[in-house]
Parts: structure tokens; sequence; C-alpha cells
């Protein structure tokens, strides 16, 4: 029901989908780690907000969960996004619950609730255009985050 990496289509073998997420997330180069640690996108259907456990993402949150041990000071940063169909407020709330839901789940993995944070962009930062169907499924997503939480 929903694509886990960012550039790959949604008829790629899960076991493809696997790879991309362990060479991305976990082989980053240190010098990467100062900056962005790691960058995934989740697609989703039109006004989907719940993700299904499924293999793949019990994989990726394992693999996470390994990774953060390692590197304790690293935070999960989640934004939703979506298409620009409905008005813009509820496609904020829609981002918003994608969003949410998405930290549910890596909570229900044994991750860490206070190093989630979760926003939403609804419409706006668009990853293509909105003209067509094809255009519109790319911007229905959730984007996550590694970095270092800025000192408050």
């Amino acid at each position: 029901p929903l694509v886990v990496v960012k550039n790959t289509v949604q008829s790629k073998a899960k076991e493809t989908i696997k790879t991309k997420i362990k060479d991305s997330v976990f082989k980053t180069p240190e010098k990467t780690l100062a900056k962005t640690i790691a960058k995934k996108i989740i697609y989703l259907k039109f006004n989907q907000k719940d993700f299904d456990e499924n293999a793949i993402l019990e994989s990726y949150a394992t693999e996470l969960k390994g990774y953060l041990k390692t590197s304790p000071k690293l935070h999960i940063y989640i934004v939703g996004f979506t298409d620009i169909i409905g008005d813009s407020i509820s496609n904020y709330w829609i981002g918003f619950e994608r969003a949410k839901n998405f930290k549910s789940f890596l909570v229900s993995q044994n991750i860490d609730k206070n190093i989630i944070h979760t926003s939403s962009k609804g419409e706006k930062d668009p990853i293509a255009k909105n003209n067509s169907k094809k255009e519109r499924r790319k911007n229905r997503r959730i984007e996550i985050t590694l970095k270092p939480k800025p000192h408050d």
C-alpha cells in the first residue's frame, strides 16, 4: 500500500526497497553525518494517513533503532505533505496526521517518542507539479530526516 524509498518505483521488489534503505540510511559517510544524516520519503495513496505494519517498515525501524544507539544525539524529524486536491487547511491537517501516525508506528517499534518531532507542510513544497495523477502521487508523502537536535 505504500512505497518506502525516494526514487523507487512502486512496482520494484521489496528486497530492492530494503537494500536502498540500508544503503542510503546506514552507510552515510561521516562528513554527511554532521549535516543531515538521512532523508527517507514514504509515498502514500490519496487521503491515506495510516501506516500498515509490514516487513519493510519493521526492518527500517529495527535498523533505525540500531543506528540511533550508536548516535544518541540524533533526533527524528517527520514532515507530512499532500497534493493540492482539497483546501489548504485540510491538507495541512492530513499532512500532520500522516507525520503523527508514522511517529506512532515508530514508537510501537520501541523508538523513544521524545526524540521524534512531527510537523506538516500540507500542499506546500511539492516535489513534483500537481498537473496529473502521477505528479500528485509524488507529493503525497512523509519525509523522515535524522539530524542532531538544535540547541535550545
